[in-house]
């Protein structure tokens, strides 16, 4: 099977401050992934880079096969359809999270697509009863407790039904019960075949089947 994501030697730098250095890695469709390693070795950087938040300083990245790069998604249609494919929930949801009400967070991304305000309202009404947050609509993001938000970040994302949904230390700053309900989640999600890539630095905190443990070390090379 050809790989959706290809990473090729790529190097990435802050202010001349190493990041990732010289990482190559292939990721298969359906795959679960488990990137662990200390904090600061650089998972959150490649999260973003496969993303297309930031770009490699050198080597290359494809994904599905067409190169992202600066210039491939300077065209739109490219940048809709590579950004439809892949959902990327933050460790900070406070990051993720601006709109002014949770209705309108999970509405964002259907709304960038051009749907319509129909279809909108019909994908956002399935997402916030499939994760029993419909309570919140009307509510602020801003409001909502560490476990609301994290639930809304994942809402907002899975509104575009990404085939690749990537979740940067996702029980980090959550009491137990919402550990349990992301845990719940992640299995649920990761059995119906999508390519899952999530960010932990405690190896055994999540287990899940046929997962593949990618281990970053200290010098932000893979392992």
């Amino acid at each position: 099977m050809t790989a959706l994501i290809k990473l090729s030697h790529i190097n990435y730098s802050y202010e001349k401050i190493p990041a990732l250095h010289d990482i190559s890695l292939e990721i298969k469709s359906g795959e679960f992934i488990l990137l662990t390693g200390p904090n600061g070795c650089g998972k959150s950087t490649l999260f973003k880079l496969l993303n297309g938040l930031i770009f490699p300083s050198s080597g290359k990245y494809f994904f599905d096969g067409q190169p992202i790069t600066p210039l491939s998604l300077k065209d739109n249609l490219t940048a809709k359809k590579f950004h439809k494919r892949i959902g990327y929930v933050f460790q900070n949801p406070d990051t993720q999270l601006f709109n002014p009400t949770v209705y309108d967070e999970v509405a964002f991304g259907p709304r960038q697509m051009a749907f319509t305000e129909s279809a909108t309202a019909a994908r956002v009404t399935e997402l916030l009863d499939f994760l029993k947050i419909s309570h919140l609509k009307n509510r602020a993001p801003y409001h909502l407790s560490g476990g609301e938000k994290k639930k809304v970040s994942i809402a907002a994302v899975l509104a575009l039904n990404p085939d690749v949904l990537m979740m940067d230390e996702p029980l980090n700053g959550l009491d137990e019960k919402s550990q349990i309900w992301i845990k719940d989640f992640i299995s649920a999600f990761s059995a119906v075949g999508k390519t899952m890539l999530i960010t932990n630095h405690e190896r055994d905190l999540l287990n899940i089947k046929d997962s593949r443990i990618i281990q970053f070390n200290e010098q932000h090379q893979l392992v």
